[in-house]
């Protein structure tokens, strides 16, 4: 009898397969550096996911896209611990709510601009835990390859964690979703002792980055605090994010401070809500309420300064705000279509810089 019943409460291997296509296109009107309209599969990812006996997970995806195809995660999870998960491999950093939300969760086509200081993918050991009104997640990461400077990640060793409360005591009660964070990291860099930091404008068919930080030598160790917020209530949401890096350096060089925000609004035209799941800290998947699906409005406000904001060792990287404009139409669970429109305006060493872009985006998951 108490075999048949161990048997009935453990779960076999399972394997569950996934993907996505997402089509770009890019229509920009230039400013004083040029540049050209674009189209490209933008995304081509196949992944595989499941359970291994009662106590394991895995998941594991590959991006094809690209000029790098490459694995965004290869992750096992140990899910034996009450309320908690153990996270082993390839996964990406708990630094912020953006970062810690999937694009296809986001109203906008791209991340904000202050995704440029924030921690991505990264090998590592993270523990995950939470509740009904909270949630806390602490890792220790590392990246043997340190060929790659355009990405913060990139370190030798690194530490990164975040801390979220969801409060339902009056008056957010008159809420339906209030969301608060803190997030901060600690990185040691590699043998090079260098780092980089640059922005696209929030389009990766747009190859250019106005603001660059240039190559920073004699870098001793660099950390990263992120103050997070959001609201939601019927169809009307509100979310910020604001970030700031500091850069302790050798050979008695004065330290460096580089910081970035953004704001956005978005409202569903068609009544949905915004599902929030406090143990994990972020917002889920919208479901459309009508058989022609959801319809949803959101604009928001970004800022990068990559000018040493101490003013201490002439690092002048440029600062770079952007208006975005959106529009998006979620057919069901698997379609999903997106228009943008972007103001930019960076002023960067070269000069100042002012397109307007135009971005659209299809997208199909199973």
């Amino acid at each position: 009898m108490v075999k048949n019943v161990e048997t009935t409460h453990r779960k076999p291997f399972t394997l569950r397969v996934t993907g996505r296509l997402r089509v770009d296109g890019a229509i920009v009107n230039a400013g004083q550096t040029p540049l050209e309209d674009r189209g490209e599969l933008s995304s081509a990812r196949l992944g595989l996911s499941g359970t291994i006996g009662r106590h394991w997970r895995y998941a594991t995806s590959y991006e094809f896209s690209g000029e790098d195809p490459a694995f965004e995660t290869a992750m096992l999870s140990y899910t034996g611990l009450r309320d908690t998960t153990i996270k082993l491999g390839l996964q990406r950093e708990p630094f912020g709510l953006e970062q810690a939300s999937s694009t296809r969760l986001i109203p906008f086509i791209e991340r904000a601009l202050p995704e440029a200081l924030a921690p991505g993918y990264s090998l590592g050991t993270a523990i995950q835990t939470g509740g009904k009104y909270w949630s806390a997640t602490v890792g220790l990461f590392w990246d043997e390859d340190g060929s790659d400077l355009n990405r913060f990640h990139r370190v030798e060793r690194g530490m990164t964690g975040r801390f979220t409360v969801a409060p339902r005591v009056p008056p957010f009660v008159l809420l339906d979703t209030l969301h608060l964070g803190l997030s901060t990291t600690y990185r040691e860099p590699d043998a090079r002792q260098k780092i980089r930091f640059r922005a696209e404008p929030e389009s990766e068919l747009v190859d250019v980055k106005f603001i660059d930080t240039r190559t920073i030598a004699d870098i001793d160790r660099y950390t990263g605090t992120n103050i997070e917020g959001a609201v939601a209530h019927g169809p009307l949401s509100l979310q910020g994010e604001v970030t700031r890096i500091s850069v302790m350096r050798k050979n008695a060089r004065e330290e460096l401070e580089f910081a970035g925000g953004y704001v956005y609004a978005s409202w569903r035209l068609t009544g949905e809500s915004r599902a929030y799941n406090a143990k994990i800290g972020s917002f889920e998947r919208i479901k459309p309420k009508r058989k022609f699906g959801a319809l949803e409005l959101a604009l928001r406000y970004s800022t990068l300064n990559l000018n040493d904001a101490l003013i201490t060792d002439g690092i002048r990287g440029g600062k770079q705000s952007n208006i975005t404009a959106g529009l998006n139409w979620h057919l069901n669970s698997q379609w999903r279509f997106m228009v943008n429109y972007i103001w930019v305006t960076a002023h960067a060493r070269q000069g100042d810089e002012r397109p307007q872009m135009l971005l659209g985006r299809a997208q199909f998951e199973f």
